[in-house]
């Protein structure tokens, strides 16, 4: 995860590296870490996604294709050795 997507401050990278510790947890199989990177990026994706989408459903679109698209495709690069920068 970016320090952009986080933010600049100390604060913020912390909790971007504790983001990218679910994400290798989600590649080790671990599903309560799925849950838990979504219930604390899920309304900030959401509300960027409104913003940019101007529409709700839409934003809603966009929502899920960052979680599924984009996290299975990380998961598939992880398998195959692919580093995560360029997937994400």
């Amino acid at each position: 995860m970016s320090a952009a997507l986080a933010g600049n401050t100390g604060g913020d990278r912390a909790a971007c590296g504790q983001l990218e510790m679910l994400v290798i947890r989600i590649a080790d199989g671990d599903h309560g870490a799925f849950e838990e990177l979504y219930a604390r990026t899920a309304r900030r994706l959401f509300g960027l996604a409104t913003r940019v989408a101007q529409r709700p459903e839409l934003a809603e679109e966009i929502v899920q294709d960052v979680y599924v698209g984009r996290l299975l495709g990380f998961l598939a690069a992880s398998i195959s050795g692919v580093g995560i920068g360029k997937v994400i």
